[in-house]
């Protein structure tokens, strides 16, 4: 009796697991420009046989959605010229069920993907002011930005990483180095971003400016 009841209990437990919900464990690009279509590709398991991307709130829509190997998705949204800015929530939606709940930014800036290499001054790479810049940073990895600056210009830059629900242990470290190299101001934890750092600075000269973040 005991080894029926055992072979019962497996069977009955294989098409639980095969079935069990996809979920979602990246998204690249996990912001997008308010009033433009942009693409993002989800990365987690079991997202073979996408269905539906179930947005909550208004403003983002899903416009096409389609599966880039087993376990990616890729998907094109469309945010409106009112779409709401931040943090807009979302369930995956396959055969198999839905999703853990994950969320997309909406910003009002140009969003620049991130160009590799730039992990010294001397190949930081050029963007221009107002902007948000996508990329992946990995673990002692530096990236540097460089913008150009009239003297009494505001230069203010913030990171986001762990507020976008990834590693909680990854704390990032951000500099602004004026055009002579000298670092202006510096930031790991902070009060409001807590490992997320901000720094603002007043040019002091024309020149190039650089943003390291490590």
């Amino acid at each position: 009796m005991p080894r029926t009841a055992c072979l019962l209990l497996v069977a009955a437990l294989a098409p639980s697991a095969a079935a069990a919900p996809p979920t979602v464990e990246s998204l690249l690009p996990s912001v997008g420009q308010r009033g433009t279509a942009f693409t993002v590709v989800l990365a987690g398991a079991r997202l073979t046989n996408p269905q539906e991307l179930m947005i909550y709130g208004r403003g983002l829509t899903c416009t096409k959605l389609e599966a880039d190997g087993e376990n990616a998705v890729r998907a094109t949204l469309s945010a409106a010229a009112d779409c709401p800015l931040g943090e807009h929530a979302f369930r995956l939606r396959t055969s198999g069920g839905a999703s853990e709940l994950r969320t997309v930014i909406v910003t009002p800036l140009k969003v620049i993907p991130e160009t590799e290499p730039n992990d010294t001054d001397a190949k930081a790479q050029k963007i221009p002011l107002d902007c948000t810049i996508s990329g992946v940073i990995d673990s002692g990895d530096a990236d540097w930005f460089e913008v150009e600056l009239k003297k009494g210009q505001r230069l203010s830059a913030e990171v986001e990483a762990v507020r976008l629900g990834g590693d909680e242990l990854l704390d990032t470290v951000l500099a602004i180095h004026g055009p002579d190299g000298t670092p202006l101001a510096a930031a790991d934890d902070t009060p409001l971003f807590h490992q997320d750092p901000f720094a603002s600075v007043l040019a002091p000269a024309n020149g190039v400016y650089r943003v390291m973040v490590r």
